[in-house]
């Protein structure tokens, strides 16, 4: 995949490197709407996605801690390598950064136009892409891609036309798997075979580092909970 996207970089460098008209920072301090949860499911079984039973369990795996509202809606979501910065798909308001250096106070920091209905991001080194599906996750048309060598600046570099992805709806740290399955975040202990569920609104996506699992919620935003397992990583579908 990484050297598919360095053959992506090149044509997009062909394509506009340098132009910065793509891109608008225009929410540093804007204040948002923010949602909270009112409840936490737990249910005594549960049949996980390869058809295994797990119960219930008394163990916290998830704690949930806060939800920043954006613009439009958060359909999927990418961690920077250092785990300080979240870039956000929201549909028409394109790729959105928040610095999340500290994740109980996340602060929305840019906004910046793409091509199309963004719906899905991806972050490899100091470069972000931010891709248009007219149909499903497997079949992207534009990919849009922009420099965050600089977050609280990204540069916009340029776009390739093709592009084809897996989505984000699963992730396995330290031997807790994490996963979304309708409105529901699971977390599976795979050495007891037991799991813990968190009720959100309308989860599309999730990445999880340093102990913190990020949730892009639909109309609501992004979704912030304490989770087991704190290996730094947003590495998605094992």
């Amino acid at each position: 995949m990484k050297q598919l996207f360095i053959m992506f970089t090149s044509a997009i460098l062909f394509l506009g490197c340098g132009s910065s008209s793509g891109g608008n920072n225009n929410t540093t301090n804007e204040k948002l709407s923010t949602y909270s949860p009112t409840n936490t499911t737990i249910t005594s079984t549960h049949t996980n996605s390869d058809n295994t039973k797990l119960t219930s369990s008394s163990q916290t795996y998830l704690e949930y801690i806060t939800t920043i509202g954006i613009h439009g809606e958060a359909l999927d979501i990418a961690l920077s390598d250092d785990g300080n910065f979240a870039y956000v798909a929201s549909g028409d308001y394109g790729l959105q950064i928040l610095d999340i250096s500290n994740a109980n106070y996340p602060t929305l920091i840019g906004t910046y136009d793409a091509y199309g209905y963004v719906n899905h991001v991806e972050v490899i080194g100091n470069i972000v892409y931010a891709s248009y599906s007219a149909q499903t996750w497997d079949n992207y048309e534009r990919l849009n891609a922009y420099d965050i060598t600089y977050p609280h600046s990204a540069k916009y570099l340029g776009y390739y036309e093709g592009y084809t992805s897996n989505d984000h709806k699963s992730v396995v740290i330290d031997n807790y798997l994490y996963y979304l399955s309708n409105d529901t975040l699971y977390a599976v202990n795979k050495t007891r075979n037991d799991y813990q569920s968190y009720t959100l609104y309308t989860p599309y996506a999730l990445a999880v580092c340093k102990g913190y699992a990020f949730v892009a919620n639909g109309r609501n935003g992004v979704s912030i909970l304490k989770v087991k397992g704190s290996v730094t990583s947003s590495l998605v579908n094992p």
